[in-house]
């Protein structure tokens, strides 16, 4: 390992953080603090005093006590974070099949940070894929490489564009209030608003999709991604698509939400097939920023990040 990738912890930190070592003030010194007094804060007088980083310890003892405080709350928050990488790394590369890039385990911080983030960016384009994958299979669109009509469903500038707009995820809504919602604007006056679907929407369309059977697969699957748009969209240019789905949910209100999800798909089988397929494909990427917000740092912005 180079010398600029070597990485050192001052004993004089740690005696810092926990309060020092239990011997007697010295002269020279501030119990339970770095080495203090006359020449502290040259390097060369830490490396005697015994400092494994000595640029560091000299730079800490020139600080007064309040600067101090903040700067080893900073440094512990800090080594938190890298410690917290190291196991998203570990995870990753254990359970995802992430390319390790080296010994995490053993690895300088600078490194952890920087894989850390090709691993975010890797698994963002894992999930891009996904989304991308069911949501062919859920439209009339052909997406032959040669197909010379146009792909929304391809089109990631567009995607990129329309994201960089968006009004953040919001995780907590959907931990105490069971759903998240987002505004997207599609073109100019057509927005529509997204809602996540409950566990218990998701069971009853399933239990629906088992009666189209002696339908083609394609149509399943089709009327699968349509049936979950006419669920998720709560309104188009703010005025809703039918009734509030979300007051049924109980087990024995199972009938009155398929007449309700009956309402809304009415709604959409009045419009062009080249709309309905648009929605789909909007309602994918839609969940495919929750999943970024699931797969990574909860805390992270997902729409204008």
């Amino acid at each position: 390992m180079s010398d600029e990738n070597a990485q050192y912890r001052s004993k004089l930190l740690a005696q810092a953080k926990s309060g020092g070592p239990g011997r007697k003030k010295q002269k020279g010194t501030t119990s339970g603090s770095l080495t203090r007094g006359m020449g502290s804060a040259y390097k060369e007088n830490q490396q005697l005093a015994g400092a494994d980083n000595p640029e560091a310890a000299a730079m800490m003892a020139g600080m007064d006590q309040a600067d101090l405080q903040r700067g080893l709350e900073a440094a512990s928050e800090q080594e938190a974070d890298i410690a917290s990488m190291r196991e998203d790394l570990v995870y990753a590369i254990e359970e995802d099949g992430f390319p390790s890039p080296g010994i995490v385990e053993q690895a300088p911080a600078q490194h952890i940070a920087k894989w850390h983030a090709e691993m975010i960016e890797w698994r963002e384009n894992l999930i891009e894929s996904e989304v991308e994958s069911e949501a062919e299979q859920s439209t009339s669109f052909s997406l032959a490489p040669d197909d010379p009509l146009y792909d929304p469903l391809r089109d990631r500038a567009r995607k990129k564009a329309i994201e960089e707009n968006l009004e953040p995820l919001d995780f907590e809504s959907m931990v105490f209030m069971g759903y998240t919602e987002q505004q997207v604007p599609i073109r100019d006056n057509f927005n529509v608003t997204f809602r996540t679907i409950s566990t218990q929407h998701g069971m009853w369309i399933e239990m629906m999709l088992t009666e189209l059977s002696e339908y083609s697969a394609q149509y399943g699957r089709h009327w699968f991604s349509l049936t979950q748009v006419a669920c998720a969209v709560q309104a188009i240019n703010d005025k809703p698509i039918g009734s509030d789905l979300g007051r049924l949910s109980k087990k024995d209100q199972m009938e009155a939400f398929k007449n309700a999800l009956d309402e809304r798909m009415e709604f959409l089988g009045r419009l062009p097939g080249l709309l309905t397929d648009e929605l789909i494909v909007h309602h994918a990427w839609f969940i495919g920023r929750i999943r970024k917000m699931m797969a990574g740092d909860i805390t992270k912005k997902v729409g204008n990040s």
